[in-house]
């Protein structure tokens, strides 16, 4: 809202890449957390790397184009020039931030994992 407000993202042309990495960083975190750090789902603990960054991965994705498909439906792409390039290029930043995130979870899981003097209940 405060980006509207003061038009930062026509102040700042590389503002919505960050807002987008950002976005996906903190989806993907909340996702990975919930499925390997909270007690709110049931699946064997898994210490691959391949099953964070495909959690995050999907996670961050599946919400930047649900927010792609928002922008659309209300007739926000039919104003902007070149909006398949902007669209591919906010995927691949909400992408990125996931995988950021489910990296920094696993690093934290392995991390956890390895020391026995650090409580692994919950701790992130």
């Amino acid at each position: 809202m405060i980006a509207v407000r003061f038009d930062l993202y026509w102040v700042w042309g590389w503002f919505d890449i960050v807002m987008h990495v950002a976005g996906g960083f903190w989806f993907g975190f909340v996702v990975v957390w919930f499925f390997f750090f909270s007690d709110y789902v049931n699946i064997p603990p898994r210490s691959s790397i391949a099953s964070f960054l495909l959690i995050a991965l999907a996670s961050g994705f599946m919400v930047g184009l649900g927010w792609e498909v928002f922008e659309y439906v209300t007739g926000q792409t039919l104003v902007q020039e070149g909006y398949l390039t902007d669209t591919i290029v906010d995927l691949i930043m909400d992408s990125i931030g996931a995988l950021i995130a489910g990296s920094f979870l696993w690093w934290r899981f392995r991390l956890v994992k390895s020391s026995p003097s650090i409580d692994s209940s919950h701790t992130i």
